[in-house]
């Protein structure tokens, strides 16, 4: 059984994986003699040491100098890899919690977006047209206003108060 299940192949059982990295950040820190190091999950695609990536919402470019995944140094990491990151960049790097590292040139930027959502059944309070929400998608956290359009197929679009990243079928 234990051979078999590390044998069946991991992109089967996950439908965010476009092929295209992604990890959201939940930790970034300096290491002496290292640079900047980030951490967290990886949620789609696989990267390498070496690969170019994009840290968003900044826009900015950096290179994989290191990998690690539970305190092994590693050459590649995978969807669902829990992972640590050394970057390369050229300019100062500003990394906090919420930020995303991608393949470069996927994702954009955007302040306004389209859902469709669910209310929890033992929710005693209902959502209410232009109320202030908190939003959360992978480590970011966002204030936003929703906008109801549909009560009935529960529609909604939701205004941000400062940019995020999100993608078609994001879960939040």
């Amino acid at each position: 059984l234990k051979n078999e299940i590390c044998n069946l192949d991991e992109t089967r059982f996950s439908k965010s994986n476009r092929g295209i990295f992604r990890m959201f950040i939940d930790r970034a820190f300096s290491v002496k003699g290292f640079g900047t190091v980030v951490t967290g999950t990886v949620s789609s695609g696989s990267a390498h040491i070496g690969d170019k990536l994009q840290l968003l919402p900044n826009l900015q470019d950096v290179k994989i100098r290191g990998l690690q995944s539970h305190d092994e140094n590693v050459e590649k990491i995978i969807i669902g890899n829990r992972a640590a990151i050394n970057l390369q960049s050229f300019d100062r790097i500003n990394i906090k919690r919420g930020h995303q590292l991608s393949t470069k040139d996927f994702f954009s930027l955007t302040e306004v977006i389209i859902v469709k959502f669910q209310t929890l059944v033992k929710s005693k309070s209902k959502i209410k047209n232009n109320q202030r929400i908190r939003f959360h998608m992978g480590t970011q956290e966002v204030i936003g206003r929703i906008f109801l359009l549909d009560t009935n197929t529960k529609i909604a679009i939701i205004k941000f108060e400062k940019v995020i990243v999100v993608s078609f079928k994001d879960r939040f």
